[in-house]
């Protein structure tokens, strides 16, 4: 027999006639077996959410940002973006204005981040128009 199961079942159930020891170690053991379950449940369900959280964020946010080092704004012309631009790995690259905004709604405020895109790139950017089109009808939806 394996040494590692022999020293289990000997530490595990008793040999003498009172089965109290039995009893507990099967009640510890399907503790820790349900315990067990529950927790890789849990994890499975966040791994779940995890990935549908950045399957929301990626059709917003870029796979790479370029920022100026300096304050909030970059020429358009910039040699660096056009260089950028040109590159065979870059499929789309456009000009974006983001910045903080204080939204209210009735009694409610919250700090939001607006982001602006320029209307012609925003059809080249993957899922863009539909996701235009779906805010248009929930700001629609939302005003009747």
């Amino acid at each position: 027999m394996n040494l590692p199961f022999y020293i289990a079942r000997r530490y595990l159930f008793s040999k003498k006639s009172t089965h109290a020891i039995n009893i507990i170690s099967a009640v510890s053991m399907a503790g820790v077996a349900v315990a067990t379950m529950a927790l890789v449940v849990t994890m499975s369900v966040f791994n779940g959410f995890h990935d549908l959280v950045a399957s929301f964020f990626t059709s917003f946010d870029p796979q790479l940002k370029v920022v100026p080092v300096k304050g909030k704004t970059a020429p358009a012309d910039d040699p660096a973006l056009l260089n950028i631009r040109k590159m065979a790995e870059v499929d789309v690259a456009t000009e974006c204005v983001e910045d903080q905004a204080l939204a209210v709604f009735y009694d409610r405020q919250a700090m939001v981040m607006v982001k602006g895109v320029d209307d012609n790139s925003w059809a080249s950017v993957p899922n863009g128009p539909a996701i235009c089109i779906s805010m248009r009808r929930r700001k629609r939806d939302s005003s009747t």
